[in-house]
């Protein structure tokens, strides 16, 4: 093995966590049971906070409490260890099989969660289990998967590894607190130790999430997006509509054949809707390529640029497509996070990764400092918006973190101890969402797009000189520059 953990360490935590899950706070314990249960079906962390009732944030916080970890993490071990049984009872069954069944439409992500959990490929650990006879049960397991360590590192020849060195019997006879600390010893930090006896404590998931104290229970899907001079959203019967500015169709959808729209991305010069079945459409100009997103791919989320457009699969990674040459924005950070969140600035794309991080790419040729994430002590954080020249996140406490250039003040309000539970950063303004529902905007206000209108707001989006909000009782308010109709929904959206 390579300087990562051991197969069988993982295996043997995962089985304690499963076993034990019942001490732990109820909302901890209903997390690892949806993951058990169906780790495919988790698409992201926010999803599974808002099922389970609560916020991620709070979420994360209940985790690393109680188990060490983040639910992100603790999902990527299921997802190893799940695909290691699936390859033990059937060591034929194709890479991508196993993939899918875990949640991964492709081969890649699989293989770099193996390489960064357990330093090895699906397909090297399917190659040794060939040799084996795999045994039944969490023994059998961990005794394959003890085996498979072995092996592998002597195929790759790369020394000692770094992984416990002990046997399956001393693994499964050993006590509680020598275990713990043969993890912590073994793994260098890669897995962390449960706390002992995985109590609920200091975790406050028995009861509801006291008022503010977060910023929302999930980050919305897109409803409403405000582009440079027109605007899209997904009305009330889920259907796309769009007023303003029409150049090269960007603001006509065309017929919708009664399919389900979810989420709706907008830019200068086209547009995008996802579909309920994952599939994204687009239509406006399509000089760049920036309509040509896969039809055959299932997507999560999908975000518009000035000239291209990127789409979330479920297993977290992005497909681009458009201009690259201007952007950058193919060429992905490296290596390249599992991503739950995904948000487009002009020519720039910010992801937020399962552990509430923020990686920011594509800043090759206009460069105002948005792909300038601060450290990691910045975070963690719930959503990420990127706008023209600033790119902004919200932290898990509802406090704003913004990095560009701050031309006209669009970096933060003038009262920087707001809190919010949503956030949108256009080109020279933006706009946030209070826990209370009400809405403030910053920076330029030529227009009166930082104008922001009274009343209860569930989404805005700041756009160009513009911008848009839906309210709690479903009524749409623009508030801005108008001048090509784009601050005029239409009476019956």
């Amino acid at each position: 093995m390579s300087s990562k953990g051991t197969l069988a360490d993982l295996v043997y935590w995962t089985a304690e966590i499963r076993q034990r899950r019942d001490r732990l706070s109820p909302r901890v314990g209903e997390a690892v049971r949806v993951i058990d249960r169906d780790p495919a079906r988790v698409r992201t962390i926010g999803k599974l906070a808002g099922e389970i009732g609560v916020s991620a944030g709070h979420l994360r916080r209940c985790f690393g409490r109680s188990l060490g970890v983040s639910p992100g993490t603790y999902l990527r071990w299921v997802r190893v260890t799940r695909s290691f049984e699936t390859l033990c009872r059937d060591p034929y069954v194709s890479i991508q099989e196993v993939a899918e069944s875990v949640g991964y439409a492709e081969c890649s992500p699989l293989d770099r969660c193996f390489g960064d959990l357990v330093g090895a490929t699906p397909r090297a650990v399917r190659e040794v289990i060939r040799g084996l006879a795999p045994e039944d049960g969490l023994e059998g397991l961990l005794r394959t998967a003890a085996l498979v360590d072995r092996e592998v590192g002597r195929r790759e020849r790369s020394g000692s590894h770094t992984g416990s060195g002990r046997s399956v019997d001393e693994m499964i006879q050993s006590g509680w607190r020598e275990r713990m600390r043969r993890l912590r010893d073994g793994l260098a930090g890669i897995l962390v130790a449960v706390l002992v006896g995985l109590t609920a404590g200091g975790c406050p998931g028995d009861e509801p999430e006291p008022p503010g104290e977060e910023p929302g229970i999930v980050i919305p899907q897109q409803r409403i997006a405000a582009g440079r001079s027109h605007t899209c959203m997904v009305r009330e019967d889920a259907q796309i509509v769009c007023w303003g500015s029409n150049w090269g169709g960007m603001s006509d959808p065309g017929y919708q054949d009664g399919y389900v729209y979810e989420q709706v991305s907008v830019e200068t010069n086209h547009s995008c809707g996802l579909r309920d079945d994952g599939v994204v459409v687009c239509f406006g100009e399509n000089n760049h390529g920036s309509l040509l997103v896969p039809q055959y791919q299932e997507y999560t989320l999908v975000a518009v640029g000035m000239v291209f457009t990127c789409a979330l699969r479920p297993e977290g990674t992005v497909d681009c497509v458009g201009d690259n040459e201007i952007t950058g924005v193919f060429d992905m950070p490296i290596p390249t996070p599992t991503f739950e969140q995904i948000s487009a600035g002009a020519l720039n794309v910010c992801g937020l990764d399962l552990d509430g991080a923020v990686k920011c790419w594509g800043c090759e040729t206009y460069d105002h400092g948005q792909c300038d994430v601060p450290g990691p002590e910045a975070g963690p954080f719930v959503q990420v918006s990127s706008g023209f020249y600033v790119s902004t996140a919200l932290a898990e406490d509802g406090t704003l973190v913004s990095w560009g250039q701050s031309t006209t003040g669009q970096q933060y309000p003038e009262d920087g101890d707001e809190r919010f539970r949503y956030v949108s950063a256009g080109a020279g303004h933006s706009c946030g969402i209070h826990p209370d529902g009400t809405v403030s905007c910053w920076g330029e206000n030529e227009y009166g797009e930082a104008d922001a209108p009274p009343g209860e707001f569930v989404q805005v989006s700041a756009g160009y000189n513009h911008s848009c909000g839906l309210r709690v009782d479903g009524d749409v308010l623009c508030w801005g520059d108008d001048s090509e109709g784009q601050s005029t929904p239409p009476t019956d959206g």
